[in-house]
């Protein structure tokens, strides 16, 4: 168990230091215009992915003992967690503060709205049918999202969102840079 937890650890954490290291460079030395909301964007994109991964297997049935914490610990959330819940990580404690709290920037629901914000702000292409596209997409992922608040956690669908999300990035990269 031990080892599993161990190995689980190194994987999010590695990945999580490659993203920071990423989103250092981009708030240094970059200005703010166009090219800066896409990186945002895609900054907003790739934490929701990567914490809808590690939630998914941190909170299964069959996560290693300590899954909560360790979860915890990669949505920098301890300080919170101590002040909120006692130090207390159950499942209910570690969605509200890793999937519903929109004033943790390691959130989801808080990167999913800096992601639904960048979007507004990104020059639309000329095809008012690819952006209404990529619109309904949002719209589908906010419905996966809220839909968490009508059913209880074990049955929040980490995939559907993760997929769904990875169609938008598809189609923003279609419609962008193709």
């Amino acid at each position: 168990n031990d080892t599993a937890t161990t190995e689980i650890y190194t994987i999010l954490f590695v990945g999580s230091a490659d993203v920071y290291k990423r989103q250092g460079l981009v708030h240094e030395n970059m200005y703010r215009f166009k090219g800066w909301r896409f990186l945002s964007l895609g900054r907003s994109l790739e934490r929701i992915l990567l914490k809808l991964q590690s939630l998914e297997v941190l909170l299964s049935q069959n996560a290693p003992e300590g899954a909560m914490e360790l979860a915890i610990e990669l949505g920098d959330s301890q300080m919170v967690l101590h002040s909120r819940y006692w130090g207390i990580a159950n499942s209910s404690s570690v969605v509200d503060l890793l999937v519903d709290d929109v004033k943790n920037p390691r959130a989801i629901r808080f990167n999913f709205l800096k992601l639904q914000e960048l979007w507004l702000e990104i020059p639309k292409i000329k095809n008012s049918e690819i952006n209404a596209e990529m619109d309904r997409t949002l719209k589908d992922c906010r419905t996966i999202l809220n839909s968490r608040k009508r059913s209880g956690f074990n049955d929040f669908p980490f995939s559907d969102l993760s997929n769904t999300l990875r169609i938008f990035s598809d189609q923003l990269s279609s419609a962008y840079f193709y």
